[in-house]
């Protein structure tokens, strides 16, 4: 990604649950390295993804070229990255579970196969040459008699922003659904994307403060 800013220097900030800063650095490259990865699979499979499925599919749309109709087989693409940057965010708690079990980890790595309960979706990025992660962990009611558990991670990168929602049920609900505001900005592309889907879309998330609020629409569920 770094190929495609002209930036000489970079600035990186690491923020708390709460979003204050714990860590900033000013490094001359894009050098952040999430170090939950063992030698053989980054430089593996993942470097395969990378080059195969990451950057024929997000290239264009990082950049903001216009008028490009995304394709399943380019949201199937996109889709493969996207969970793997929320498997890697979700062990990068440390000290925690992860929410994506070993078992799961495992599957993707020998066929990249994206289990069931995931959903995700993009949408568009005014502010450019930026960068953003944000990850958490929904919570219902301690009285609900549904046993969900989600994890959500959302990520920004130029004009594109993604967002994979993984959920596991203990018990059977019709539909879940987040807070209104942004269904006309976020379009789903994983597990199918809607036909004639052009990029960019016709309006897009504006500001950082908007991108946070866009990250938070799963605090506050619906069911069905």
């Amino acid at each position: 990604m770094r190929e495609l800013f002209l930036a000489k220097r970079f600035r990186f900030v690491q923020r708390n649950d709460d979003g204050n800063p714990i860590k900033t650095w000013n490094p001359h490259s894009i050098d952040l390295t999430a170090k939950v990865v063992c030698k053989p699979c980054n430089e593996g499979w993942m470097s395969h993804l990378e080059s195969q499925h990451a950057k024929p599919a997000m290239r264009d749309l990082i950049v903001g070229d216009k008028g490009i109709t995304v394709s399943q087989s380019r949201a199937n693409s996109l889709a493969i990255f996207a969970f793997k940057t929320a498997v890697i965010v979700d062990n990068m708690h440390r000290g925690a579970v992860p929410f994506f079990r070993r078992s799961v980890r495992r599957k993707f790595a020998e066929s990249l196969e994206i289990p069931p309960g995931v959903q995700m979706w993009f949408a568009g990025f005014l502010p450019t040459g930026s960068g953003l992660v944000e990850s958490f962990y929904p919570q219902l009611r301690s009285d609900s008699k549904f046993g969900l558990q989600m994890h959500v991670c959302t990520y920004a990168v130029g004009h594109l922003i993604f967002q994979v929602v993984s959920a596991r049920v203990s018990k059977t609900m019709r539909s879940f659904y987040p807070r209104s505001g942004f269904e006309y900005l976020a379009i789903p592309f994983w597990p199918t994307i809607p036909k004639r889907i052009r990029w960019p879309p016709q309006d897009v998330i504006r500001t950082k403060k908007q991108f946070g609020e866009f990250s938070e629409r799963w605090g506050t569920i619906t069911l069905n």
